[in-house]
């Protein structure tokens, strides 16, 4: 499985040291209950709540395994 840290859709907002290390996922999987679309969601992603409408999004550490790693192109860093 693969890691956070190499995956396409993890991107730090950009000051590493105001989340120590965590960044949003961005995969089209993770939604906000808000933008939940409950007639043509799949089963396999997750949903966000959001209780103040503030735009929450999902934040993980670098070692963050998930079923829809999607590597960076060869030779892409982070």
């Amino acid at each position: 499985m693969g890691r956070c840290w190499n995956c396409k859709h993890w991107r730090h907002p950009g000051d590493w040291s105001a989340f120590k290390g965590f960044a949003y996922c961005h995969c089209p999987l993770m939604v906000n209950q808000n933008d939940f679309d409950y007639d043509n969601q799949p089963l396999s992603g997750v949903i966000i709540e959001d209780d103040f409408d503030c735009g929450e999004e999902l934040l993980t550490g670098p070692e963050f395994g998930c079923v829809h790693h999607s590597p960076l192109p060869e030779g892409v860093t982070k």
